[in-house]
C-alpha cells in the first residue's frame, strides 16, 4: 500500500474509497505491521538495573544547606596543631618592642597587642618596661608562639602610624624590633645612624589560590616611588580601567604556585625622601573595582627589605592584607579551623588550597585524626585522593 499524505487520505475516505470505524482499525493495524517490516516478533527489552543503594549520609552531601555536620565527633584535645603563619616555624620564646618619639615623652603611651600576642583588651594595652638609649621598650606577652602579632602604639585614643594595625611575623627564639614615631618600618636592628637602603627593584611574588593570574593586574603612577624611565615601552599606567598585566612587567615569571615580576623605583640614596612603593593589584575589566579585599594600596618600606644587588623582594597573598618579606608558611594544620564545603556527593570546594599538591581527604568514624605540620598523619581509619579542577 502506498503512502497517502492526510489530505488524500481523508478524501478518499469521504468517497467509500477507504473502510471506516472498525475496519479503519484494522487498517492502522496492518500500516504498523508494514512499518515495522511485517508481522516478525519486536526485539527483547532488557530489563531495568537494579535500584542504586545510596548510603544516607553521603546523600547529606547533596543539601542545598551551605554547611551540614555528618556526624558531630569532638577533635582531638591537642586540636591536631597549630594555624599556619608567615615566616618561621618552631617556639618563638619572646618579643622586644624598642618605640622612640621625636619628643622622647613616652608617659602614657602603651602597646595594644592582638592575634599572636596577648590582647589586653579594648583601649588598654602594655606598659612601658624600661628605656634605653633609643626609646621606650615593651616587652610582648604572647598568646602563641607561631603566627603573626598585630599590634599599635597609643596614648588613649592617640594612635601613631595613622591608628593603622601593624603586623611583625614571629621567628623561632628571641624577637626584637625597633620602631620610629610614624615610620612605617619594622627594624630588626637599630636604625640610629644607618644610611638610606641602596634599592632599585622591588620583586614581587604573588599567588592565588586559584592559579586565575590572567584576569587580574597592576595599578601604577608616577608618584608611588616607581623609576618611570624603566618601565617597559608600550606599557600604560596610571589607567584605573586599563590595569597592567603582570606579563608586561620586567622579570615577569609564572608557574603553578605563583607569578613574580618587578617593579623598577627610584633608589632612596638619591633621596632620602624615597622611603617606600605603593601599588594596587586588582582585577582587569569588568572587574577593575576589586582590589583583591584590600582597602589600602599595598605599601613595600624599603627600610623593611632584605636587599641583595639592589633587589629586594616580597610576598603577596590573595586576600591577604600582609606584604611578607620572606615566603610565608601557609600550611594550617588546625583541625578545628579546617573547612570546606561539599557542593555535591563528588565536589568538595576547599577555600585557600594549593592546587599543584596532592591532596587526600582523610576519614575517622570516630574523629582520631590527627594533622600536624611536618608529620604523617595519624589516627584516620583510611583517606581517599581528591582530583583537583
Amino acid at each position: 500500500m502506498s503512502a497517502l499524505s492526510s489530505t488524500n487520505f481523508w478524501r478518499q475516505l469521504r468517497r467509500g474509497l477507504l473502510p471506516t470505524r472498525g475496519g479503519l482499525a484494522a487498517l492502522a493495524a496492518a500500516l504498523a505491521l508494514a512499518a515495522c517490516g511485517g508481522g516478525s516478533d519486536p526485539a527483547p527489552v532488557p530489563p531495568p538495573p537494579p535500584p542504586v543503594v545510596v548510603d544516607p549520609n553521603l546523600a547529606l552531601g547533596n543539601t542545598t544547606a551551605h554547611a551540614t555536620i555528618l556526624q558531630a565527633v569532638p577533635a582531638d584535645a591537642d586540636g591536631g596543631g597549630s594555624g599556619g603563619g608567615g615566616g618561621g616555624g618552631g617556639a618563638a620564646t619572646s618579643l622586644t618592642v624598642h618605640y622612640q618619639r621625636a619628643d622622647g615623652v613616652y608617659t602614657g603611651w602603651q602597646i595594644h597587642t592582638f592575634d599572636a600576642g596577648v590582647d589586653p583588651g579594648w583601649n588598654n594595652g602594655h606598659n612601658v618596661a624600661r628605656n634605653d638609649g633609643f626609646g621606650a621598650v615593651y616587652d610582648v606577652p604572647l598568646a602563641k608562639t607561631t603566627g603573626n602579632v598585630g599590634y599599635l602604639f597609643h596614648k588613649g585614643d592617640d594612635k601613631d602610624h595613622a591608628g593603622a594595625d601593624q603586623s611583625f611575623a614571629l621567628l623561632s627564639g628571641a624577637n626584637e624590633i625597633w620602631r620610629i614615631q610614624g615610620d612605617g618600618v619594622t627594624y630588626t636592628s637599630n636604625p640610629s645612624g644607618a644610611s638610606a637602603p641602596d634599592i632599585v627593584t622591588v620583586r614581587v611574588h604573588y599567588k592565588r589560590f586559584g592559579a586565575d593570574y590572567a584576569g587580574w593586574g597592576l595599578h601604577l603612577w608616577a608618584a608611588n616611588g616607581i623609576d618611570t624611565a624603566r618601565i617597559p615601552a608600550g606599557v600604560t599606567i596610571d589607567q584605573w580601567g586599563n590595569a597592567v598585566p603582570f606579563a608586561q612587567m620586567p622579570g615577569h615569571s609564572a608557574s603553578a604556585s605563583e607569578v613574580v615580576f618587578d617593579i623598577p623605583v627610584l633608589n632612596p640614596q638619591g633621596d632620602n625622601n624615597r622611603r617606600a612603593l605603593e601599588f594596587i593589584i586588582h582585577g582587569l575589566a569588568p572587574n577593575e573595582n576589586d582590589k583583591d579585599g584590600r582597602n589600602d594600596n599595598i605599601k613595600v618600606e624599603f627600610g623593611n627589605l632584605k636587599i641583595v644587588n639592589q633587589i629586594g623582594e616580597v610576598w603577596i597573598v590573595q586576600q591577604d592584607a600582609a606584604v611578607y618579606t620572606a615566603a610565608p608558611d601557609l600550611r594550617s594544620s588546625s583541625l578545628s579551623e579546617a573547612r570546606a564545603v561539599w557542593l555535591n556527593k563528588q565536589l568538595i570546594k576547599w577555600p585557600r588550597i594549593d592546587s599543584s599538591g596532592v591532596v587526600k581527604l582523610y576519614h575517622s568514624a570516630t574523629g582520631q585524626v590527627k594533622a600536624r605540620k611536618d608529620e604523617a598523619v595519624s589516627g584516620a581509619d583510611g583517606s581517599i585522593t581528591l582530583d583537583v579542577y
